[in-house]
């Protein structure tokens, strides 16, 4: 039956220097709602779920910073959400990705760009089926670990209005996945219990975005300077396996010091 998946969601991210070259982060969905619904009216009762989703949490090391930087970032992902909820908030698995990152800001063209290459081990978890149709049967996904990629290109705009500085930042990245096992799809009658997260999955996805930075007051010995940020993005897959066609956007807001 042709359905319409809607996934929103509140995700909070912090990030804190503990060294010179090292970070703790965590990256945790607050708030995840799921909703899905048939495509054609009056083909039946749509289906939704609201709760917190998964949780991730690692570490960043600096391996230099010259005229190249590069990081190494190993972090945990810990199923938090709740996989056997009416639409699944979470995969059920827990997971370690590791991606080694390498970038560069011109010094005097601000063009600056960065690329990712990792992998993601994942293990095996129960979810619980769509179950438009039927009683959404609890089932175990074996989950295919993954090769994780990405690119970013973008320019940095600055600038000092009334004594504090902005930064603009437009920017273009393409990133992807790559399961070690080919995706399987499901026939018609399958659909009805598949899983909302499949086992295996292989995409290319192509977003732009715009960053707003502030600095708020000016810095000294004792006091750090204070960055507002604002970043506005939307995306959409351009080639994918294993899931439904998709466009994104987010919004997000943060502090730096």
């Amino acid at each position: 039956m042709p359905s319409r998946l809607y996934d929103a969601g509140l995700h909070v991210y912090g990030e804190v220097g503990v060294a010179t070259r090292l970070a703790v982060l965590a990256g945790f969905q607050l708030l995840r709602g799921l909703s899905l619904a048939p495509e054609s009216p009056g083909s039946g009762a749509g289906t939704t779920a609201l709760g917190i989703g998964d949780l991730d949490a690692g570490l960043r090391l600096l391996l230099f910073d010259e005229e190249v930087t590069c990081s190494l970032q190993a972090t945990l992902g810990i199923p938090t959400g709740r996989s056997d909820a009416s639409l699944p908030l979470g995969t059920g698995d827990l997971r370690g990705a590791f991606v080694l990152s390498v970038g560069r800001v011109g010094a005097r063209v601000p063009l600056f760009f960065s690329v990712d290459l990792g992998g993601n081990i994942r293990g095996s978890g129960r979810q619980r089926a769509m179950g438009l149709v039927g009683d959404g049967t609890t089932v175990t996904i074996d989950y295919a670990s993954e090769l994780l990629y990405a690119g970013e290109l973008g320019y940095l705009v600055s600038r000092e209005p009334r004594g504090r500085r902005v930064r603009l930042s437009p920017r273009v990245r393409l990133d992807g996945r790559y399961g070690t096992r080919a995706p399987t799809t499901p026939t018609a009658a399958a659909l009805v219990e598949a899983p909302i997260a499949p086992e295996s999955v292989r995409f290319v996805r192509l977003s732009a975005a715009l960053g707003v930075e502030i600095a708020v007051g000016r810095p000294s010995r004792s006091t750090p300077i204070t960055s507002l940020i604002i970043d506005l993005s939307g995306g959409a897959f351009v080639w994918g396996e294993g899931l439904p066609a998709a466009g994104q956007a987010s919004l997000a807001f943060g502090i730096k010091r």
